[in-house]
């Protein structure tokens, strides 16, 4: 008989929430507030074992892809980038140490936090590493983070005037 997955859902989006419902035996685990689409992608890490993989978005004439900055945003959001852009080098030191927990967890948070800044292929990147890390997919999560490594280094950021 196949074992149902348990999705846990949880108030916080911290690192401690999301390693206690994965020591209690959670298969992934969202954070309030509950959106549905996120909740639909996560559970599509489970249907049929396949979820899709992300595109990369098109790059404009310069080659960079260019992302509109909040102007709520606007002084945590180079933060971001740069942890996004040591993301697949620290999955890559976690594949080594076949520490698919902290994979799991560098997937939900990028998914997470780049919903908020409203970067939704980064989200994509986060929720597809996330569900190949349950998995323990290597190859899927090798592929993934190169692909996220050639994103994240074509990024710019466009700031609104009234932001900076």
């Amino acid at each position: 008989m196949k074992r149902t997955p348990v999705i846990a859902i949880t108030a916080y989006d911290l690192e401690r929430e999301a390693k206690r419902c994965l020591e209690a035996g959670c298969d992934a685990y969202v954070a309030k507030p509950l959106n549905r689409d996120m909740l639909l992608k996560t559970m599509s890490i489970f249907r049929d074992g396949q979820i899709e993989k992300p595109s990369m978005p098109e790059e404009g004439e310069d080659g960079f892809i260019s992302l509109s900055v909040r102007p709520e945003f606007a002084e945590v959001t180079p933060l971001f980038l740069k942890d996004l852009k040591q993301a697949p080098q620290k999955i890559r030191e976690f594949l080594e140490k076949d520490d698919f927990e902290s994979i799991q967890f560098i997937g939900h948070r990028l998914k997470g936090e780049a919903k908020t800044f409203g970067f939704e292929p980064v989200s994509d990147y986060g929720l597809y590493i996330q569900g190949a890390a349950i998995r323990r997919n290597r190859q899927k999560i090798e592929e993934t983070a190169e692909a996220l490594n050639e994103y994240a280094s074509k990024i710019r950021l466009i700031f609104d005037k009234k932001s900076v």
